[in-house]
This record gives structure tokens, sequence and C-alpha cells, in this order.
């Protein structure tokens, strides 16, 4: 069994493949095999996956299907994994040569489930690190938990018993991978080092703000249902509050913001609506929230101060503030 599995989802990044490929094959650990998925491309990605493949027949296994889009490839790649963690690599990214060398030393030295390292945003003219957290106990996962898929080491077994996978045909998977598994996992491990790389091109799904914004809803939902489907709602470690907490989280804050930034203004007003709806529909109460009342941030103080007209404010200053700063 190796050590680590590498999963490499590709469809049609032939511009930043080979750079990807070359710092996962030129990694300090050796003990590990490297499953590259062509999700259907009809660019030079496949050249470029199979001149890999023949350059390292020991460490790669080529898989090929139709196109289903990240998480499918994804999960086709979990599937034929046999290594003792998981990990995802985008195909556009790159990462450090150390970083599954580290990131398994920090799991088996602290009996983590997953392990996590620093990351990158990396624009054409600059960079921004976004650091790993050592989270105090659940709710701090809840309140400040990376929710991104590639910068982390996943223990396999754990994956597999616990039957998470990523939702198909929806944006936002990263966000419910990550939460479906938490209370399936012991420890998160924490390495201090930039190791992964996030590219940002302009044709990105991250970068494109349209109706699809909407697939957070879903994505929210399927947390939950996870949670009540496993009684995770009524068990230790504050999982209900938890998931209440994400709803606040996402649908005040990140997803808001991604909102606020949908061209079509009627898209845009719809988008908005239905979002405070779903807080207030699915937790009533959200205001009461363990986690927004005894952990004091920014975030959460700016959280306490929404309510149904506030929301409309802040949603108008930040589209005009968005106006402004482009002009």
């Amino acid at each position: 069994m190796p050590k680590v599995s590498v999963i490499i989802p590709v469809y049609n990044t032939e511009r930043y493949l080979e750079r990807c490929l070359d710092s996962v094959v030129g990694q300090t650990m050796e003990d590990m095999e490297i499953l590259l998925v062509n999700d259907g491309s009809t660019d030079g990605s496949e050249r470029i996956l199979l001149a890999c493949l023949a350059g390292h027949p020991d460490k790669i296994v080529y898989l090929k299907k139709e196109n289903g889009g990240l998480s499918s490839a994804r999960n086709c790649g979990m599937r034929r994994a046999t290594g003792e963690y998981i990990a995802f690599v985008d195909s556009d990214d790159f990462v450090e040569r150390d970083m599954f060398e580290l990131l398994y030393a920090a799991a088996k030295e602290t009996d983590s489930d997953v392990a996590e390292c620093d990351f990158d945003w990396v624009w054409p003219q600059r960079s921004v690190t976004d650091g790993a957290a050592d989270y105090a106990d659940t709710a701090d996962i809840f309140l400040r938990g990376r929710v991104m898929a590639c910068n982390k080491l996943y223990r396999r077994r754990i994956v597999e018993e616990a039957g998470v996978c990523f939702p198909e045909g929806l944006q936002y998977e990263d966000i419910a991978f990550f939460y479906t598994l938490l209370p399936h996992i012991n420890g998160v491990a924490s390495v201090h080092r930039v190791g992964y790389h996030y590219v940002q091109r302009e044709d990105s799904i991250i970068n494109r703000q349209t109706e699809r914004t909407r697939d957070v809803f879903a994505v929210l939902g399927h947390i939950a249902d996870h949670y009540r489907d496993n009684a995770y709602f009524g068990a230790p470690g504050t999982y209900g509050s938890g998931v209440e907490y994400l709803y606040v989280r996402f649908l005040l804050g990140s997803s808001f913001l991604r909102m606020v930034r949908i061209g079509d203004a009627k898209v845009r007003r719809d988008c908005l609506r239905d979002s405070w709806n779903l807080l207030s529909e699915a937790f009533p109460a959200w205001r009461k929230n363990a986690i927004l009342n005894t952990r004091k941030t920014g975030k959460n103080r700016y959280f306490k101060t929404v309510c149904r007209f506030t929301f409309r404010l802040y949603a108008a200053l930040f589209r005009l503030k968005l106006l402004l700063f482009k002009g």
C-alpha cells in the first residue's frame, strides 16, 4: 500500500498541466501513486498525460472517462486509490516538492485523519497566503475551517467507511466534502508552510459568478441531510449548532459576497432574496447560535448586525463598492 494516492482531475488544462505534473512527480516522497483522471479533455491534455505515464509507469495510474465535471473525476480517482491517505491536486495548480512528505509526517506524528498545510492564491502579479489553522475544537473548525480540498491529506479508510464523496453536478463541492467528513475524523494536523499554489484563472469557476452561485443552497442542504441521517445533530461536538453556523457563515458571508458580484440584476436579486429566505426558514433562531454568540470575531460581530433590512443595505453597499472599484 502506498503512503499517499494523489488524484489529479484533468479537463482542458494543457497550458498548465506540465507544471502541475512535474511538481507532483518530483515529490520528495517516493512511496506514492498518482492517479491521472482525464475527464473527457478535448485539447492537448491527453498527449501530455500519456507522455507523463510513459516516463513514470511505476508511479502513475491513467484513467480516462467521459466528461462529468470536477466532482465526478475526483470520485473516479477515489474509487481506484489504494494509498493510506488520499490527496487532490487540480491540474492548473502546482505544489511544493515536499508537500506530501510534510503532510504525511504531520498526520502520522499526531495520528490525525486529516492534515493540511498553508496555500497561496496565485495571480499573475501577486500571491496571497492562506494559512492552515490550529483548531481548538470542533466548534473552531465550523468557525474557521479551510474547506479547500487540495491542501490536505485524508485517511482513505475513514473516507470510505463514512461513504463520503464529492456531490456531482454542483459547485462548492469542497464545502460538502469537508463538512460531511468532519464528524467521522479524529483530528486535523497543521503544517504551517505553503505547500499548495492555487492558480487563479480568469475563466475558472471561482471567477465567474452566475446563477450557479445558488448551488451553495444544495450543498448546505446536502450537509444538513448527512448530519440528520446519521443523527449527528444531537451528538456531542456541537454538530447541530455547527451546521446552523455554516448556514450563517456562507449565506451572510462568502456566498453573499459572490452573489453581490452576479452581473445580471434580476438573477442577483433573486439569489440574494432566496439566500435570506433559506437562512430564515431553515434556522429561524439562528441569532441565538452558540458559535455565533461565544466566539468573538469580527465576522461574528458583523453577522449579528444582519437583519432583513441591513441584509439588503449591505448588498447595495457592497455592490456599489464593487462598481466603484472596477471604475
